[in-house]
């Protein structure tokens, strides 16, 4: 039962790296090639979602957390260069991302008194997925 999370963990990090790698190979191929909007809050999405897994179900893996490591750094520097945003709209979708990853944290936190800990902890890393999602999404139209 242990392995499964890593098992997630690793395939969301690995789904999110051969995106961004597909997206960035496709920007270079032809300057006039527009990405579409949507694959920004698909990533970020991606990105929460693996990071969640690390925080709350693998976090005494030191490989796991490597990985996320890993996966942050790779979907921070792809956005910018994939998208095409400018710097300031990056830092807004940075910020958005940050308060709304801050309110479910506690969201969980008090959810967490009232569950029992092995069902929250599966379903954590979908509701952060989820919401993050929602979140950047539903901004985009204000943002880009």
């Amino acid at each position: 039962m242990k392995k499964s999370p890593f098992i997630v963990n690793t395939l969301l990090a690995a789904i999110t790296l051969v995106y961004c790698l597909v997206l960035i190979v496709l920007k270079a191929l032809g300057p006039s090639l527009i990405i579409p909007k949507w694959d920004v809050p698909t990533i970020v999405a991606l990105g929460a979602a693996a990071l969640a897994l690390e925080r709350y179900m693998v976090i005494e893996s030191a490989r796991s957390r490597i990985i996320s490591i890993i996966l942050a750094t790779i979907t921070l520097t792809a956005l910018p260069l994939i998208s095409g945003i400018s710097e300031v709209v990056w830092w807004k979708l940075g910020l958005i991302s940050g308060v709304t990853y801050g309110i479910v944290s506690v969201l969980y936190d008090s959810m967490a008194q009232f569950m029992p800990g092995d069902r929250m902890r599966f379903f954590t890393p979908a509701a952060y997925a989820l919401i993050l999602y929602l979140a950047v999404q539903g901004m985009q139209g204000v943002l880009l």
